[in-house]
């Protein structure tokens, strides 16, 4: 039995401190907690997976995970379906290295054990890799390098209790993980994401659940260390890297922001330099996105030196099934340009063929 909406939504919550009412219960997997034994494997692909004989041919694909089990594959310059990967044990979050190949998290807890994250070529359907977490997975995010990170923790059990979290880095995404466990200042992990030189940042909720922030781990650094954001952010879900800046997603009582920062004083500190502001259509100007939306670029994200174009990511304020999934304009903002909606939608990529 997998993390209940409850259990989850919990989390957000959590997060959110902040969302005033928290009325929409986004069904992202919320990390979790019983640790398990280290591992990596990989496996013949599992169930009836298909996809288009041109799909590999194609530019630009977008992979839109559902987290009933199933990963949707589309065109991303038309939206038109070429493809899906299925049986998956819970398809989560997404994350792309720099050749294009999709790294898809998956729940594979009763609860309070650990998960996976599956590794597929652009337009494959054949698993390439897999490790295995020791907490229930949040996000993921593959530095330039190729290092393979997974923020995790966050529930004690499946009643929601908050717990510790970590992140877990596998070099060049295979081998054995190094745990880089949590501080006072971010001890609730929710998303992370690696800039252009391999540091990475995450958001978290502090021990005493009392304020949200970002801490950094540097690279070669050995530990989390905090850093200072500007105060417009109030309540940041997630952050990933945009082509030119630190993309903070900051999701305050229904209305979605993304600030860009760049970073200041020899990595301790963030400065706001730009904001984007989403909107809709469907409940109002609502948007809620958690825990970070999927920014697209010219190339994939860990090499991508130009500011994005397009803002993608599931809009939970439209309801959580079926999921809603917009297209906005980046970094103008303002109203989706194209949307999808699909059964149970927890996480989005888009994959650019090398």
């Amino acid at each position: 039995m997998r993390i209940s909406y409850v259990a989850r939504y919990a989390l957000r919550c959590l997060a959110a401190a902040m969302l005033a009412g928290c009325g929409v219960p986004p069904p992202i997997g919320a990390p979790g907690a019983m640790p398990q034994a280290k591992a990596t494997a990989t496996r013949a692909d599992r169930g009836r997976s298909w996809m288009l004989p041109e799909a590999k041919k194609i530019k630009r694909l977008l992979y839109l995970s559902d987290s009933g089990a199933d990963v949707f594959v589309y065109d991303y310059d038309n939206f038109a379906k070429v493809g899906e990967l299925t049986s998956l044990s819970g398809a989560l979050q997404e994350c792309v290295d720099t050749k294009g190949d999709v790294w898809i998290v998956e729940d594979t807890s009763s609860g309070e054990g650990g998960g996976n994250a599956v590794e597929y070529a652009h337009g494959g359907t054949t698993t390439l890799n897999e490790v295995t977490t020791d907490q229930p997975p949040g996000s993921c995010s593959v530095s330039p390098n190729g290092d393979l990170a997974i923020q995790e923790g966050g529930i004690l059990s499946a009643s929601g209790l908050p717990g510790p979290g970590q992140v877990q880095i596998w070099k060049n995404a295979s081998g054995t993980p190094v745990d880089y466990g949590p501080i006072s200042n971010c001890y609730y992990l929710l998303s992370g994401g690696y800039d252009n030189k391999g540091n990475l940042y995450v958001t978290a909720t502090t021990q005493d659940k009392n304020s949200v922030g970002i801490c950094e781990l540097p690279v070669g650094g050995k530990a989390l260390i905090p850093v200072k954001v500007g105060k417009s952010t109030t309540s940041p879900t997630g952050i990933t890297w945009d082509g030119k800046y630190m993309a903070i997603t900051n999701a305050n009582e229904y209305v979605t922001t993304i600030f860009q920062t760049e970073e200041r004083h020899n990595g301790k500190a963030l400065r706001i330099v730009g904001q984007t502001t989403l909107a809709d259509t469907c409940f109002g100007d609502e948007v809620y996105i958690s825990p970070a939306p999927f920014i697209v670029g010219k190339k994939n994200t860990p090499v991508n030196t130009a500011q994005g174009t397009a803002v993608a990511g599931f809009n939970f304020a439209c309801g959580i099934n079926p999921s809603q999934f917009r297209l906005w304009p980046y970094p103008a903002g303002g109203s989706p340009v194209r949307e999808i909606a699909i059964p149970d939608g927890s996480g989005e990529a888009v994959s650019i063929a090398p």
